[in-house]
């Protein structure tokens, strides 16, 4: 394929991923999850919910009810808050459910520069890839921000503050930001054990530098951390440093099958 049709299989594919997100945002700012009776069962399915109680609405409570301290008063800045509310959660909730698709559109638009046995890795890694990243979400949104929400509030009620205001925007923008960086955060290691597979970085590398890393994780752990105590940080620290030696662990499996499945076709 020329420059141009690389491009064009690009745009074609981007239509579909765009189409795929646009489709999902608006189910997710139309219809919310209701209930149908049917021969006297109550049934749980999306009904229609224009301006009244989106999924994405519903997803914003959720987390409002999962993080916010009871003393703490909800509120909004501008009159137009709570539609930018539900606009942010519905397409943070139609990337995530789409990233099937985001993700299969990408590997088949790269699939054809790929040799046989790195699309087999590839395949092999979508599973962990997703099993990781939800795994960092989760413990993120029901351990890590949990008590950093109420760690920081508490600070303030030492101080002797009476009236505690959380604002509806700052929120879910906070939440999402930082929901989304430990998924990201979690694909450590299998990033470190694909570019090992490849041969693109060998497994005595993680090891040789691993000063360099565990201060760069730190450091991180302490940029994406608003608690000024430095205890999540510390918590943040050490999920992401047993990260690493996971990651380490996994490259150096890697690189033993690596030899290992060379050794024949070498011999050959």
């Amino acid at each position: 394929m020329s420059f141009w049709e690389h491009i064009e299989e690009l745009r074609d594919r981007l239509k579909v991923v765009i189409f795929t997100v646009l489709l999902l945002f608006v189910v997710f700012m139309t219809l919310g999850v209701g209930t149908v009776t049917l021969a006297g069962v109550q049934i749980p399915m999306l009904v229609p919910a224009i301006g009244t109680d989106p999924a994405s609405s519903q997803v914003f409570l959720a987390l409002v009810a999962l993080l916010k301290p009871s003393w703490v008063q909800l509120a909004a800045a501008h009159p137009w808050d709570g539609v930018l509310v539900q606009v942010e959660t519905a397409i943070f909730l139609a990337a995530a459910v789409g990233s099937p698709v985001i993700v299969y559109e990408a590997m088949a638009f790269i699939g054809p520069a790929l040799r046989p046995s790195e699309k087999r890795l590839l395949a092999k890694m979508v599973a962990p890839i997703s099993a990781l990243f939800f795994s960092g979400v989760l413990l993120d949104l029901f351990i890590l921000l949990p008590f950093t929400i109420n760690f920081l509030y508490q600070a303030q009620r030492g101080m002797g503050i009476t009236l505690y205001i959380l604002f509806v925007g700052d929120f879910i923008s906070f939440v999402l930001i930082h929901v989304l960086a430990f998924g990201v955060a979690f694909e450590l290691p299998m990033v470190m054990y694909g570019l090992t597979s490849v041969g693109i970085t060998r497994a005595a590398t993680w090891t040789k530098h691993w000063r360099i890393v565990v201060a760069a994780i730190w450091f991180i752990a302490g940029m994406i951390t608003p608690d000024p105590s430095g205890v999540t940080m510390i918590l943040v620290g050490l999920i992401l440093t047993g990260l690493y030696l996971l990651g380490v662990l996994t490259s150096k499996w890697a690189e033993r099958r690596r030899a290992a499945t060379r050794g024949p076709e070498s011999a050959a």
